[in-house]
């Protein structure tokens, strides 16, 4: 068979099933462990959020994926032993995670990529000058 034989044949296009859309019931849910993951990624490690930052990097994963399908966890006890914390500590790690601000986004917004761009580096090593440069 030839090549222009296969990409001759017409091709009919259909609408994807509504199955892969998330639930609505979930999405609180996958929100909030996408907002734990990215707390836990901005959260000082050294102090006593570092505890929270290790608890929403184990939980988040799991809420995030929540529902979406046969090896997610689909209700708490699913949550409880896929993240290895007591039903308590999830429960309060949900409590903090709701109450905290959202993070701040990794991705720069387009005026600042253009200042970026416009402004020179400003370097912070300091060059010392060699002895023949007076």
């Amino acid at each position: 068979m030839k090549i222009n034989e296969v990409t001759s044949k017409n091709v009919n296009e259909y609408d994807v099933p509504d199955n892969f859309e998330v639930n609505p019931k979930h999405k609180e849910i996958n929100d909030l462990g996408r907002k734990m993951e990215a707390l836990a990624q901005t959260m000082d490690k050294d102090d006593k959020d570092g505890v929270f930052a290790t608890g929403f990097s184990r939980l988040g994963p799991v809420l995030a994926e929540f529902g979406a399908g046969v090896m997610s966890a689909n209700n708490m006890e699913d949550v409880v032993k896929k993240s290895s914390l007591s039903k308590e500590i999830v429960v309060k790690l949900m409590q903090k995670a709701k109450a905290a601000p959202e993070p701040e986004s990794e991705f720069k917004t387009k005026a600042t990529r253009t200042k970026m761009r416009t402004e020179p580096k400003k370097s912070k090593v300091s060059v010392a000058k060699a002895p023949w440069d007076k």
